[in-house]
């Protein structure tokens, strides 16, 4: 096998190393830390509901047990849609120790099936908790199917408790089997360590050194369903009745990732605002239509992106009421344009999400974040000079033409939950 690095060396981001199926190594060096994290990412692509959940507990487990009895440092692990997340770290540790360690989810899973049920347990108590903690999870995840119909995010990471009580240990092996293979996953190392220490770490996972240049991290390619408005109706008494509205929207041209991450960003910053231009004064303040509500703006890939709106309907105000009111405000906005004045003072709140680039410390540790997150996502970290250069893609015009394309058509769910009542 072929295995490669991608370094911060002078705070440059230098592509070095893979074949098409080869291992990824992204490095940050850190003189400064008697600490050393390793984590590794396996993408993955499954159509059971909760399975690859299952496949992470069970191989993180099998890899780490003898670590954690033992109180060698901290790991943990956890699943998207689209990847499982494995990490170590140890103060003084080796990398060789904790490669090594960490390294074990690519052995088969060790486990018996006594303690594979146990686990199962364990995830089944862990699902009973999200949904008393975060009900919106639950909802969401029920809701991607319909979103996402095609898609892999329309399995559920974590399932319903039937969806759990389903699994068993001879199907996780089979999906381990196929997914876990170091030759497909990326890994990244943090701490006071050379490349040169954790290549040869590597290789003794049936890797090998290469200095050729990098095929990026490439996660598939988001496939809109038909442009549609689905309704779904939830009558759980349980919770304040509130509605659920979700659309995903194909934009007319590709943007490369982090531009448009970073206007999307802004967007929903300025969609939140107390401001003109902002949603908040339509639906709360100046009309009484939600008498609470939360909206975000999610970028799947270069060319689609989800806005999501949660909203308590005030007294005298319908679930059709509230819907109605949110798409008008949103188009209005849209037809309206952005006041320049409310572009620039939320824009000034938006950069102070980067670092202070004369600050190396606090830039590598911003890169360094950044990556987790993007390989967490299965997408390619971008380098230090693309982030720097996001300011000037952050123009009101732009702004603008991602809002009107935004408020336009595309798939849409509505969800209602609880029972309605209106107060007059």
């Amino acid at each position: 096998m072929l295995m490669g690095a991608t370094c911060l060396p002078n705070w440059a981001w230098s592509d070095v190393g893979a074949e098409p199926g080869a291992s990824r190594l992204f490095m940050f060096p850190q003189n400064d830390t008697d600490r050393l994290d390793v984590h590794v990412f396996v993408p993955y692509r499954s159509e059971v509901a909760g399975l690859a959940h299952y496949v992470e507990h069970l191989a993180w487990l099998s890899a780490t047990k003898d670590w954690v009895r033992e109180g060698l440092g901290r790991t943990g692990a956890w699943a998207n849609s689209h990847t499982m997340h494995y990490w170590i770290s140890a103060r003084n540790g080796s990398v060789d120790e904790l490669l090594g360690t960490i390294g074990g989810v690519f052995d088969p899973i060790a486990l018996e099936e006594r303690f594979a049920l146990t686990e199962r347990e364990i995830i089944l108590r862990e699902q009973r908790q999200r949904e008393v903690d975060n009900p919106l999870h639950q909802l969401l995840e029920k809701t991607n199917a319909a979103l996402y119909s095609g898609n892999p995010t329309a399995v559920p990471v974590l399932g319903d408790p039937e969806d759990i009580e389903a699994l068993d240990l001879s199907q996780a092996r089979k999906l381990h089997s196929y997914t876990h293979l170091a030759s497909n996953a990326a890994f990244l190392v943090y701490g006071n360590v050379s490349e040169d220490e954790t290549l040869r770490a590597l290789r003794r996972l049936g890797l090998q050194g290469t200095g050729k240049d990098t095929n990026t991290i490439r996660r598939p390619g988001h496939r809109l369903a038909s442009s549609e408005t689905i309704v779904v109706r939830d009558a759980d008494d349980a919770t304040a009745p509130h509605v659920l509205w979700r659309r995903v929207v194909r934009l007319e041209e590709e943007t490369p990732y982090e531009i448009l991450a970073s206007r999307v960003g802004l967007l929903g910053m300025i969609l939140r605002a107390n401001r003109p231009g902002g949603l908040a004064r339509a639906l709360q303040f100046d009309q009484g239509i939600a008498r609470s509500f939360h909206l975000w703006l999610q970028v799947i890939d270069g060319q689609h992106v989800e806005l999501s709106f949660v909203g308590h309907p005030d007294q005298g105000i319908t679930f059709t009421g509230l819907v109605e009111a949110f798409e008008r405000a949103l188009l209005q906005t849209a037809r309206a344009g952005i006041p320049s004045e409310t572009h620039e003072k939320v824009l000034r709140q938006h950069v102070r999400q980067w670092p202070d680039w004369e600050d190396e410390t606090e830039v590598l540790e911003y890169m360094r974040a950044l990556a987790i997150e993007r390989l967490s996502e299965w997408r390619q970290p971008p380098d230090i000079e693309t982030i720097r250069g996001l300011h000037g893609q952050l123009q009101l015009s732009a702004i603008d033409e991602l809002l009107r394309q935004i408020a336009g058509v595309g798939r849409t769910v509505v969800a209602y939950i609880g029972s309605e009542v209106v107060a007059e």
